[in-house]
Formats: C-alpha cells, structure tokens, sequence
C-alpha cells in the first residue's frame, strides 16, 4: 500500500473525482447560458449623426436618442444618455466590447430621471490589455437591442 492510498482510501478519491466533475460540468453548462445572454441574437445599428454617438448620438425606437459623453482622458469615467424614451419602457442597459473581442460581462442601467431622460453615471469601459480604443456599445431598451461603433482618445 503506497502513503498516497494509505491517506486517501480508493472511495474518497473516486468521490473527490466525481465531485470535480460534476462542478466543471456546472461551470461549462453556466458559461453556455452567460454566453447566449450576452451575445446579441441581431443588434439594430442605429441610426447615429455624423459626429457620432459620443456627441450628438444615435436615434432608436423612433425618436429616441442615446448617447456617450467620454471622460477627460482615457480610463475616465463616462456618462450614458437617453433621451426622449417612450414612456412605456421599463428598462434601458448598455454594455461594450470590441469587434471580434470579447470583453466579458459589463451591463450597466440606466435609471429615469425625473424629467423623462435616462443616465448612468460613473460608467468605465473594460480593461483592453492590447491597448485598442475601437469600441462598440450595444444598448438594450425592454430587450431591443442596437449598437454604434466608437472611439477613445
């Protein structure tokens, strides 16, 4: 009998083994499920104007206005904007990524503000470690989703 089996009998070893398999199991079947939330089935690029959606922004929902007000420099915080959102949507969030890099989970809500507008403050766009500024924020209002592309300084 060799001190590794003298320590742990065969039965524990095979239920430590069967724990470990059932726990990666769980956490591929959970990584499946985050993807296919994540992941837009087909976000709507929005219609933005000319200096784009962190300036003047981007229209959906026919009239509605979303915007991006970039920090003072790269890593600062940015505000996201909604504007002239009809009444009846209960819920406005906003992630970002860069084209064919994922950027793991970053939603942020919106809350409405007392004149009708939505705002979330002290947004940070994730960590690029590849030093990109290329972005792309996708928006969701009551699960219609839109998108506009993006750069920082």
């Amino acid at each position: 009998m060799t001190e590794q089996t003298a320590r742990y009998p065969r039965g524990k070893l095979l239920t430590i083994g069967a724990a470990l398999l059932v726990f990666a199991a769980v956490k591929v079947a959970a990584l499946l499920w985050w993807q296919q939330q994540e992941q837009p089935e087909t976000a709507a690029r929005a219609q933005c104007a000319a200096d784009g959606v962190a300036a003047s922004g981007c229209l959906f929902l026919d009239g509605a206005r979303f915007r991006l007000r970039l920090g003072a420099g790269h890593g600062a915080p940015l505000v996201l904007l909604a504007e002239n959102v009809p009444p009846d949507v209960r819920e406005l969030s906003a992630s970002f990524r860069m084209k064919d890099m994922d950027m793991g989970p970053n939603r942020f809500y919106l809350a409405k503000q007392a004149d009708g507008s939505w705002r979330a403050d002290g947004v940070y766009l994730p960590f690029c470690a590849s030093g990109r500024r290329d972005w792309i924020v996708e928006w969701q209002a009551d699960g219609r989703r839109f998108q506009a592309a993006f750069a920082t300084e």
